[in-house]
């Protein structure tokens, strides 16, 4: 019996053994495995809230609901819709906790090559040897850069910088990772040219453009409009600029043969203005054209001239169509998104004056000093209106029309002299009120 007994608790003992051993081999690893796949979490989505130049505020995402984060995994704050708004280094050295309602924290997520933010266009028109910068445009925290495919024999590349080598097409694609994260069409064309001043540009001839080119001048146009931004300062500036230093002539001077306006004594459209949104190159603008006198006349074309300025311009004669001071300086701002009436140069006696849109200030050197003039402002002399395309520590850069000129052109000036040529500036805040996108030089 004493035998059996002794059996009996071996038996207990081997079966204890066993079962514990089980129990430490499976039970204890799968409740351990249990508890780390509850706090397996990822970033499911990460995007720029603002920049700095060393640190990007950022809102993370993470891949399942969470209650805290934190970057230290010791100060922990609370979530809003399962989405955590932090700080975080632009080198990529960065990491992130997360905690649940029950207060388990995550590993640690290194927060590391990702792109931000891409604030490119889908689309840009480049003149023949012109620059396109994508510098700082493209956002993403890491060592990590993105890279590009395209056409090289179309674009080229260096440093994030594209230099235009021949007229043509290219689908400019941004790879991340081996990913396509955005396209753009470059468009280089020689309809345009690069900005500058150009005292030797030719005047436009007639009939030059095919509907199709006439068509895409007027699409450059409104981009370069809409990146300035429409209905704002900039996007005035933007027009003024286009007409004076990309488009690759010169639009003639023309005496207006009347205005739209009903302060004008005659009344014309398209005749020494053109006071409608786009450019005159063809006659399929025609069908918009209202009232006429000699017209109508695309901009370069045969238009009968009335004012005497002789040699020049002789009564009765057919001069290049164009636009006049004010024409000019109305059509800016119109196609910047203001339509503030097809108005005269002035300053004179008569309402519904260019001079009478703003605040008409005499231009001492105190007011150029003070830096309260901007690209946008106009300039008036009497009988002359012009606006102000740039502004450098030393020029003001004016884009008018006179007969002198013979048309549209941008001009240099002195600070310390242009109040010899200028007596009044017309300040266009309460025009404007916004500046948009607005570059003091281009």
């Amino acid at each position: 019996m004493k035998n059996d007994f002794k059996l009996v608790i071996i038996i207990l003992f081997i079966s204890l053994f066993f079962a514990l051993s089980n129990f430490i081999i499976y039970i204890i690893p799968f409740q351990k495995k249990s508890i780390i796949l509850k706090n397996e979490v990822e970033i499911s989505s990460i995007s720029l809230v603002s920049k700095g130049e060393n640190i990007f505020e950022v809102e993370i995402i993470p891949s399942k609901y969470e209650k805290y984060c934190s970057l230290d995994n010791n100060f922990f704050i609370e979530m809003q819709d399962n989405t955590c708004i932090v700080s975080v280094s632009k080198k990529g050295d960065s990491t992130i906790y997360f905690k649940d309602e029950k207060g388990i924290i995550s590993d640690s997520l290194k927060i590391d090559n990702y792109v931000l933010d891409v604030h490119i266009d889908d689309k840009y028109y480049l003149a023949l040897g012109s620059f396109l910068t994508l510098k700082d445009t493209i956002t993403y925290i890491g060592s990590k850069q993105v890279t590009y495919n395209y056409d090289k024999t179309i674009i080229d590349v260096l440093d994030n910088e594209f230099i235009t080598l021949k007229r043509g097409e290219t689908i400019l694609e941004i790879k991340y990772n081996n990913e396509v994260i955005k396209k753009s069409k470059i468009i280089v064309s020689d309809l345009i040219e690069k900005p500058v001043i150009n005292a030797r540009k030719k005047q436009l001839s007639c009939k030059i453009y095919s509907e199709e080119q006439a068509n895409m001048q007027d699409e450059i146009l409104a981009s370069r409009i809409e990146k300035a931004g429409l209905s704002t300062r900039a996007g005035v500036v933007a027009a003024a600029r286009f007409l004076t230093l990309e488009f690759p002539y010169r639009i003639p001077y023309f005496y207006e043969n009347g205005r739209l306006h009903e302060s004008s004594s005659h009344h014309a459209d398209g005749e020494g203005r053109y006071y409608h949104v786009g450019l005159y190159l063809h006659k399929n603008k025609f069908s918009s054209i209202g009232k006429k006198v000699a017209g109508p006349s695309i901009w370069g074309c045969g238009l009968t001239n009335y004012e005497p300025n002789p040699p020049v311009y002789v009564p009765l004669t057919k001069m290049p169509n164009g636009l006049d001071c004010s024409g000019f300086v109305s059509w800016a701002i119109l196609n910047g998104g203001f339509d503030i009436g097809d108005l005269g140069a002035g300053p004179t006696n008569y309402n519904y004056e260019l001079p009478d849109t703003g605040e008409f200030v005499k231009l001492t050197k105190e007011i150029i000093a003070s830096n309260i003039i901007k690209p946008g402002d106009l300039l008036s002399m009497q009988g002359h209106i012009a606006i102000i395309i740039g502004i450098d520590e030393n020029n003001i850069y004016v884009a008018e029309s006179l007969p002198r000129f013979r048309g549209v052109v941008a001009n240099v000036y002195n600070k310390n002299k242009i109040s010899k040529t200028f007596s009044h500036v017309v300040l266009m805040d309460k025009v404007y009120e916004i500046d948009g996108n607005l570059t003091y030089m281009w």
